[in-house]
């Protein structure tokens, strides 16, 4: 299992000093347009803890966007859409808090649990 973390459970573990709890239930990955979401929040160092915390960081490949299309809908952003995406298509578990996103997995059969999972 490797856990792929989206912004808003990165940024709740942050601010309680909890990155460095994720690699340890499991390899964890983040993609890089999250991370530009986490800073892009306000949340100055954030992008060192996490790579302190050992999170790899994966960069986003064009090809995905233009794949991840067909997942969108209304209630999902272009980050969650294309965790979405990454999540389905390298079988990862996805952490997200955002329940759009949890019931589009839902309806797709990724594997999604919260921050207290």
């Amino acid at each position: 299992m490797i856990l792929l973390a989206d912004t808003n459970v990165l940024i709740d573990l942050w601010h309680v000093g909890g990155l460095g709890i994720l690699p340890r239930i499991a390899p964890t990955e983040v993609l890089d347009v999250v991370l530009e979401e986490c800073e892009e929040a306000r949340n100055p160092g954030i992008h060192e803890q996490i790579s302190v915390a050992g999170i790899t960081t994966v960069p986003t490949r064009m090809d995905w966007w233009w794949e991840a299309r067909s997942l969108k809908n209304s209630r999902l952003s272009d980050v969650d859409t294309l965790n979405l995406y990454y999540a389905l298509q390298f079988k990862r578990l996805l952490l997200t808090n955002e329940d759009p996103l949890r019931q589009k997995c839902g309806q797709l059969n990724v594997r999604v649990h919260g921050t207290l999972w």
